[in-house]
C-alpha cells in the first residue's frame, strides 16, 4: 500500500511540475465591435458642485467614463446626487481617429485650446493597454493643458485596435507609432513632433522616432538594459518581497523568470535582447528619460539604467534623471506626478519646440 501511495505522490508532483513549467499564454484582451459614441459628442471637462474637475469620455464598450483630474485616478464618477457641469471654456477637445491599413487601429486626437507646444504620439507600456487607463488620461490632461497636441491610441491588440502584441517584435509597435505620427502630421501643422513613451513604450520610442524622423522622444520609467535583464530584475524584486531565504533568492528568481518567458516564447525570442540605447544610437535624436527612485525595488533596474545612460551621454543629446519619492510611473505618494519631474519634463519639451521654431521649419523633423 505504501508503495502505491508514494507512486501516486510522485505522479501528482510530476503533473504539478509539468503544469507549473508550462503556463498558458496571457489571455487576449476583450474585443469591442459595437457602436462607440464619437468622442466629440460627449467628451469634455466638467466640474462637480465642489469644484472638482472631471474628464468625461466615451468608454470602449459604448458608455462613458469619468476621471477625476486631481491626480492619477481610475475611471470613476461623483457619488449620490452630484451633478456635473460642462466648463464653458474647454482646455482641449477630443475626437476619434483611426488607421485603416492591414491592421485597423483606433485612438483619439486631442487638440489644446491654445496650441503652443509639440505634436506627441503616446506609446503604451507592456501588456494590454488602451484609452481606458486613468494613468494615460492623466497624461492626456496634463500635456494638453501645456499646449501639446496628442494622439492617444489603443495599443495593437488592445481596446479597439486590431492585431496582437503578444508575439510581435517591438519594431512592429514602433512602426505603429510611426504610422500614428504620419496621421498626426497630416492633421496638424506644428513646430515639432515626437514620441511620449510609457515604460515599455519609452523603450520603443527611439526606434519609432527613427522610423518617423521625429524631432525627439520621451521615456517614462523605461529600462535602458535589454529586456532579458529588466525582467530578471523585476522577478528578483518579487522574490525578495516574498521573504524567501537569501540563499534561495537567485535560484528562485532564475526559475520564475524562465517560467514567465514560457508564457510568451515568441515575444521573448523576438525581444529579449532588445536594447533601447542600441536603437537610440541608430537615431541619435534628443531623448529624455525619467525614473522614480522607488522603481529600483519594483520594475526597473534604475541604477544600471543610469550607468548605461551616463556611459552614452557623450554620444548625443541624452537628458536623464531619477526623482526621489516617485514610483515606476513617476507618481509621488500624493497620487499625482512628482512636481520636480513635471517641471523638468515641460521645460525640456518647451526647449524642443523652441529649437524647432528657431530653425524656422514648420513640421520640423
Amino acid at each position: 500500500m505504501l508503495k502505491w501511495i508514494l507512486l501516486g505522490l510522485v505522479a501528482l508532483l510530476a503533473i504539478g511540475a509539468t503544469i507549473w513549467a508550462n503556463p498558458g499564454p496571457p489571455d487576449p484582451p476583450p474585443t469591442y465591435d459595437g457602436p462607440m459614441e464619437p468622442a466629440a459628442a460627449r467628451a469634455g471637462v466638467y466640474a462637480d458642485a465642489a469644484g472638482q474637475q472631471w474628464l468625461v469620455v466615451p468608454d470602449l464598450s459604448g458608455d462613458t467614463h469619468r476621471f477625476a483630474l486631481d491626480g492619477v485616478n481610475p475611471p470613476d464618477g461623483p457619488t449620490g446626487d452630484d451633478e456635473l457641469t460642462r466648463l464653458g471654456e474647454q482646455p482641449y477637445t477630443i475626437e476619434d481617429v483611426s488607421l485603416d491599413g492591414d491592421t485597423p487601429m483606433a485612438g483619439w486626437l486631442i487638440r489644446p485650446a491654445q496650441t503652443t507646444g509639440a505634436g506627441l504620439v503616446i506609446l503604451h507600456g507592456s501588456g494590454n493597454s488602451d484609452r481606458e487607463s486613468g494613468y494615460y488620461i492623466a497624461w492626456l490632461d496634463r500635456l494638453a493643458r501645456q499646449g501639446h497636441t496628442l494622439i492617444l491610441p489603443d495599443k495593437r491588440g488592445s481596446g479597439r485596435s486590431g492585431g496582437d502584441w503578444r508575439n510581435e517584435p517591438l519594431t512592429v509597435l514602433a512602426q505603429d507609432g510611426a504610422d500614428w505620427m504620419a496621421l498626426l502630421r497630416r492633421r496638424t501643422a506644428l513646430p515639432a513632433y515626437g514620441f511620449f513613451g510609457i515604460s515599455q513604450g519609452g523603450a520603443v520610442a527611439p526606434e519609432a522616432a527613427r522610423l518617423a524622423e521625429a524631432a525627439f522622444a520621451v521615456a517614462i520609467g523605461s529600462s535602458m538594459t535589454d529586456f532579458d535583464t529588466q525582467v530578471r530584475h523585476e522577478v528578483g524584486n518579487d522574490v525578495r518581497a516574498a521573504g524567501v531565504p537569501g540563499w534561495l533568492e537567485d535560484p528562485l528568481a532564475d526559475l520564475y523568470t524562465w517560467r514567465a518567458k514560457r508564457r510568451q516564447p515568441g515575444f521573448w525570442e523576438a525581444n529579449g535582447k532588445y536594447s533601447p540605447l542600441d536603437r537610440w544610437r541608430e537615431w541619435r535624436g534628443p531623448y529624455f528619460i525619467a525614473y522614480g527612485r522607488q522603481d529600483e525595488s519594483d520594475n526597473v533596474p534604475v541604477s544600471a539604467s543610469l550607468d548605461l545612460l551616463a556611459g552614452a551621454a557623450g554620444e548625443g543629446p541624452l537628458a536623464f534623471a531619477a526623482y526621489d519619492g516617485a514610483s515606476h510611473g513617476l507618481v509621488a505618494e500624493d497620487g499625482d506626478f512628482a512636481e520636480p519631474f513635471l517641471r523638468d519634463l515641460f521645460a525640456w519639451l518647451d526647449g524642443r519646440v523652441a529649437a524647432a521654431m528657431a530653425e524656422d521649419r514648420p513640421g520640423a523633423r
